[in-house]
């Protein structure tokens, strides 16, 4: 977030205009899916203003959230419970209440842009940025690391080919000196003493979005031989069930998926979300209210074919709020908030926020994209944190 002591109304003027003219890193890297139409095509960007007030509701929102992960999930003698977590959540600013909509755990891309637009930002409005999302998020992966007494140089870094290294991997290289890049499986062998690549074994391995490991890989990991950075256990939480282990009025409520519930489920559609547990980037949530009954009983069937993957969700109206989207001017959206959570690499119960606006999507597919500029197609942005009105 951008700290600065402009109102908010002087804020809104600056924000106005279209400073941010080079979107390169928003093409490819988070942008499209390679069979899209529009692959290639960068994404908008937009700011939200949010007053101090706000950020501290929002933490103290939070707050009781993080200490009961602490006490659940931090694991006796352990450095660090987690690296990073993030709620998703929707803000009413008029009373500056939150309804939170989702938990995820490491999403290591989306914070490069959080601090990307920040950097951007805050260079055009002339005002510094204090802290570092990135550098917190490296520190506590390097000290979840190390404290598992594994050698925390040299590192293995995979990510696909389509997604460039930036700034995460800029940021791996200064805190771990030796890191080697790789976007093939078939750039790296695996042998019995590790994973061999550039004629380096590696025994430490981190890993962007979903590159699966291979069974023998895992096999290392098993004996303990590598070590997969992102810590395993901390994964239990990063489903879409686990909310409902949080006591937080802020937290709509969820139900486990039950067959024989269809009938019902059939009925309470317009106040339901459909949602698999174990996947993200808005696949697999199925809105009743934008749904055809036809199709929404589609969607339960087939749920019903693996029910303890699923999940049904109390629905909650996204609010729309008043935005500068970057060369188009002031829009209404329905926005929702990442909130970014991490814990202090030398005391875990204290902790960090950064937070991210999106356009809320809610729905199975990507957003529309109209490459005339005509409807834009507003993705995500950054918080401008403002002195007041």
């Amino acid at each position: 977030m951008i700290h600065i002591v402009d109102s908010k109304t002087d804020i809104l003027a600056a924000l106005s205009v279209d400073f941010i003219k080079d979107k390169q890193p928003l093409i490819d890297y988070a942008g499209f899916e390679e069979s899209s139409q529009y692959a290639g095509l960068p994404r908008q960007t937009f700011s939200l203003p949010l007053s101090a007030n706000t950020i501290s509701s929002i933490r103290a929102t939070i707050r009781p959230m993080y200490d009961q992960l602490i006490a659940e999930c931090w694991p006796k003698g352990a450095a660090l419970p987690f690296d990073m977590v993030r709620f998703d959540a929707f803000l009413n600013q008029e009373d500056n209440s939150l309804n939170i909509i989702e938990l995820n755990t490491r999403n290591v891309g989306l914070h490069e842009i959080v601090e990307w637009l920040d950097n951007v930002t805050a260079r055009q409005l002339s005002v510094g940025t204090k802290w570092s999302l990135n550098d917190s998020f490296i520190a506590n992966q390097f000290k979840l690391h190390f404290s598992n007494s594994i050698k925390p140089s040299p590192l293995l870094y995979l990510s696909k080919p389509n997604i460039p290294a930036w700034i995460y991997f800029e940021k791996l290289q200064a805190i771990y000196g030796t890191v080697c890049h790789i976007t093939n499986p078939k750039d790296y062998e695996i042998t019995e003493k590790g994973i061999r690549a550039a004629g380096t074994v590696y025994t430490a391995v981190t890993r962007k979005y979903s590159w699966q490991l291979e069974k023998a890989n895992s096999q290392l990991v098993e004996k303990g031989i590598i070590k997969v950075v992102q810590p395993l256990w901390m994964r239990q939480f990063g489903k879409k069930d686990y909310l409902n282990k949080l006591d937080s009025s802020a937290i709509l409520q969820s139900e486990a998926f039950n067959a024989a519930n269809i009938n019902d489920y059939v009925t309470r559609k317009d106040e339901l979300v459909l949602k698999i547990i174990n996947l993200g980037g808005s696949k697999s949530v199925y809105l009743g209210l934008m749904s055809s009954i036809e199709q929404w009983r589609r969607y339960l069937l087939v749920a019903s074919q693996d029910p303890a993957s699923w999940v049904l969700q109390e629905y909650s109206t996204p609010v729309k709020h008043n935005v500068i989207a970057h060369g188009l001017g002031k829009r209404n959206l329905p926005t929702q908030l990442g909130i970014f959570v991490l814990p202090n690499p030398s005391e875990p119960t204290l902790f960090n926020v950064e937070i991210v606006a999106k356009a809320y999507a809610g729905t199975e597919d990507y957003f529309t994209f109209d490459p005339s500029g005509q409807n834009p197609d507003i993705w995500f942005g950054n918080v401008v944190v403002t002195s007041g009105s």
